[in-house]
């Protein structure tokens, strides 16, 4: 089928067609196409990490300069861990999460919003009662409830029955 001859001579023509150097070529461009890449995602991502012009620029200038191999890990190690958009919703998390916790821990007064001890019966500021002590478990609740939160009796109807 294929003689020796044959084969080495379609080696030749292939040799001659200058494949290898195409191929050299096509990796350069692919290379040059993916540091171009890499530059234009560090811009993007640099930008949307820190707000500081002068750590964009040396980003791109690290990544460009020292190429991707050396620049792009360098950019990781330098920029900072979260986004901006990240950073703020963090930021008002942890804020929603503190003013969540002081609410429960710091009792208002409901007329004035001043803060109130948990054994307060009325606000020092604007006279207001707040606090009741239960009829039947002798427990203090809030007075806006309708009911005693601790045993479950409604304070209304004892005070209708002593009334009678």
């Amino acid at each position: 089928m294929f003689s020796s001859e044959s084969f080495l001579a379609l080696v030749q023509s292939f040799l001659q067609l200058d494949f290898w150097g195409l191929v050299s070529r096509a990796a350069v461009f692919y290379v040059i196409i993916l540091w171009l890449a890499i530059v234009v995602w560090t811009v993007k991502d640099a930008a949307s990490r820190s707000g500081n012009v002068f750590f964009q620029v040396v980003s791109i200038i690290l990544v460009i300069l020292l190429t991707p191999l050396l620049g792009l890990p360098i950019y990781f190690i330098i920029r900072p861990a979260r986004t901006l958009g990240e950073r703020s919703y963090l930021e008002a998390e942890d804020a929603l999460a503190s003013e969540t916790e002081k609410l429960k821990q710091e009792n208002f007064c409901p007329v004035c919003r001043e803060p109130l001890k948990e054994d307060y019966l009325y606000c020092p500021n604007c006279q207001t009662q707040v606090r009741k002590h239960c009829l039947h478990c002798r427990r203090l609740y809030l007075r806006k409830l309708q009911i005693c939160p601790y045993c479950g009796k409604n304070n209304k109807e004892k005070r209708m029955a002593k009334h009678e």
